[in-house]
């Protein structure tokens, strides 16, 4: 992460929509750009552009939605938002400033602009599973179905629900899966990760093209460092519709099943083994 001086935050916000080809996604709890006539020009060059635009304030918030919609962007509203987060598809702002003339004018604010692409995702990751809203035709995630499929191969799986993502406890282990949002409309995928102690993640890292082709799932393993564990995720190689671990498509609640089971038998086979 790159630190922003305050006098140039607001500079970074507007050249990061100006530098925008397919998509911003503005997270502004409130907002007051009646006046900001350089803000506004840009917001409606990306609505000319036909960027797509994901404008989130804070619920309520009846002046900051009037602003918004002033300008032709219909907000979304989230019930006691308080993040702040500017993205493009390539880059991402996260900062204690909020859309205001005023605090563009007079607030000493600070802002962290991402480096690299790791940075980038765990951004997004992040306004995946506690920003982005949930479509109503989905439907609640079966999980008494993923629970009665996993307990059929292992003696002892607990499922727990967090926000946006569900956490699997094994005998020996702990998973996590959630859906991570791509940047692009219906281009989600599911994210899995489990634990691998040392001696695992060494002997197992070699299995991966052998993991992938069982489980239909790209894998990745991660060293773990700053205290941080060893540890193997898998991403599905299909693009998803749905938006939430909570509400799932009817069409792909199928294969996000088979994507969770296969990945938590072949790991838990990994873990047997040693």
């Amino acid at each position: 992460m790159k630190l922003i001086k305050p006098s140039q935050i607001s500079g970074e916000i507007l050249t990061l929509f100006e530098e925008a080809d397919e998509k911003v996604i503005i997270v502004s709890p409130y907002c007051k750009i009646g006046k900001w006539y350089k803000l506004i020009s840009k917001l409606k060059s990306l609505i000319e552009r036909n960027i797509e635009i994901e404008f989130y304030v804070r619920e309520g918030e009846f002046e900051t939605i009037q602003e918004i919609e002033q300008v032709g962007i219909e907000p979304i509203c989230i019930k006691n938002l308080h993040s702040k987060i500017y993205m493009n598809e390539k880059e991402a702002i996260v900062s204690s400033m909020n859309l205001l003339l005023s605090s563009e004018m007079n607030s000493l604010d600070i802002a962290y602009k991402t480096t690299n692409l790791e940075e980038y995702n765990e951004l997004l990751d992040y306004y995946n599973r506690y920003i982005k809203q949930t479509e109503r035709e989905n439907i609640n995630f079966d999980k008494n179905y993923l629970f009665e499929t996993l307990s059929n191969k292992f003696e002892r799986i607990r499922i727990y629900e967090n926000e946006n993502e569900l956490a699997f406890k094994t005998n020996n282990n702990n998973y996590n899966c959630f859906i991570w949002n791509t940047g692009k409309k219906n281009q989600n995928k599911l994210r899995i990760s489990g634990i691998l102690s040392g001696k695992e993640f060494e002997n197992s890292k070699y299995l991966k093209s052998d993991i992938q082709k069982k489980t239909n799932l790209e894998i990745e393993f991660k060293e773990g460092e700053n205290g941080y564990y060893n540890s193997v995720w898998a991403t599905s190689i299909d693009y998803l519709e749905t938006q939430n671990m909570n509400y799932i498509i009817p069409k792909e609640l199928n294969k996000i099943t088979e994507n969770i089971v296969d990945f938590i038998t072949e790991i838990q086979n990994i873990k047997n083994s040693h």
